[in-house]
């Protein structure tokens, strides 16, 4: 009986090729994944605005800190809509939606009335400053938690974004990306902003 031994490197071409094809279609689905968040942000598809009670009010003493290190409270929003868009620098979907983001601010900019607030998950404020700048978020409010996040915050799945209307309530929440520059977000932001009237 005769043994056969591979060459050296026929493993490495085996292992090199299973790598590549896996590569591949994780590439594919990382594709996929990105093309149904842009559907459903399409103007006819994505999330009802419509103003009704989202669980507890915001916890007022809900601390978050600028990458500077200011401290803000939630309870200095009180008598503001703010929109809060939480994220983090590893999640696709967040990339998607924040050049949206960041024009909602523009359209926002001089406003007293409505906030829009960027909350990043990401643990190191190092991480944090390198999206701002990868994302052009250097004219945006960007912050993340000085601390415990509170439970009324929903945050477990990124992108997370939610409403909060002038008396503290949350009013609206929304579970994935979208374009937040549409002018539906806009008039939703202002119908909320008039209940503080």
């Amino acid at each position: 009986m005769t043994r056969f031994d591979p060459p050296p490197d026929a493993a490495a071409d085996v292992s090199g090729d299973l790598s590549g094809r896996i590569g591949k279609r994780l590439g594919i689905a990382v594709a996929v994944l990105a093309v149904l968040f842009v559907l459903r942000a399409l103007p006819g598809g994505g999330p009802r605005f419509e103003m009704r009670p989202v669980g507890e009010p915001i916890d007022p003493t809900w601390t978050l800190r600028t990458p500077e290190g200011q401290r803000v409270l939630a309870g200095e929003w009180r008598g503001r809509t703010v929109l809060v868009n939480v994220w983090a620098s590893w999640c696709p979907p967040c990339f998607v939606e924040m050049p949206s983001l960041v024009r909602l601010g523009q359209q926002l900019a001089g406003r007293d009335d409505i906030l829009l607030v960027l909350v990043s998950t990401d643990e190191s404020l190092e991480i944090v400053e390198d999206a701002i700048v990868q994302l052009g978020l250097e004219n945006s409010p960007v912050y993340v938690p000085a601390g415990r996040v509170p439970e009324t915050i929903p945050d477990r799945y990124l992108p997370s974004t939610f409403v909060i209307a002038p008396d503290g309530r949350i009013v609206f929440q929304h579970y994935g990306a979208y374009e937040w520059d549409n002018p539906r977000v806009l008039a939703f932001l202002e119908e909320v902003a008039a209940t503080a009237r």
